[in-house]
């Protein structure tokens, strides 16, 4: 980052004070003795500090989303494309939650702020989870019926795991617990069932 790119300069400042003091407690005088900015500098790239917390958390999404891909793009096989899918996802939350210190009120504040921001990346994750989902079965090694509708699922669990990893990554076996629960899915995506499940059985005479 260089000092000539104010913008770059305003948004690095902004990302430890926000995760540090959440939203509502940071302001935008902070923001500018962090920076080392004037204040006409800001607003000529910013209308607010609302603006700049939205393209700090895009910024950081993009991170996640980047870290994921790669993850994926290393693996042969589509169960461990799935498992670097979900370890990525949880590892990168627990790198950005360490280094930016997060607390617990901090992340119940800005998660729910920050949804409308990553809107794009959490699309983009879903679809990339979903086509993972449909090459496999392609593939002939996962089972899965629908794959959309699973993914819709998963994308769910997700998300709510998120918040909860985010507020108590001090757990020690919160992390494990998932990575059980992702490991269980994925074992019963890579069985085929019981064919005769789907169809009623016959009535005992």
């Amino acid at each position: 980052m260089s000092r000539s790119d104010p913008r770059a300069v305003v948004l690095a400042a902004a990302r430890p004070l926000f995760a540090r003091y959440g939203f509502k407690k940071t302001s935008v005088d902070e923001i500018l003795r962090a920076a080392g900015v004037s204040r006409a500098t800001l607003y000529s790239y910013f209308a607010g500090k609302e603006e700049i917390f939205n393209e700090v958390v895009r910024e950081e999404a993009a991170k996640l989303q980047r870290s994921v891909e790669e993850a994926v793009a290393a693996e042969a096989t589509y169960s461990l494309k799935l498992r670097a899918y979900f370890q990525s996802l949880f590892g990168s939350l627990t790198e950005c939650a360490n280094l930016h210190n997060l607390s617990a009120d901090v992340v119940t504040e800005i998660v729910p702020l920050a949804h409308g921001a990553t809107v794009d990346v959490r699309d983009a994750l879903l679809a990339r989870l979903t086509q993972l989902l449909r090459d496999g079965v392609a593939a002939g090694e996962l089972y899965v019926d629908r794959p959309e509708m699973v993914a819709e699922g998963l994308d769910a669990v997700i998300v709510s795991l998120q918040r909860l990893f985010l507020s108590r990554r001090d757990t020690p076996a919160m992390y494990a617990g998932i990575y059980d629960l992702f490991e269980l899915t994925l074992r019963g995506m890579r069985t085929r069932g019981d064919d005769d499940c789907s169809t009623p059985r016959e009535e005992k005479r």
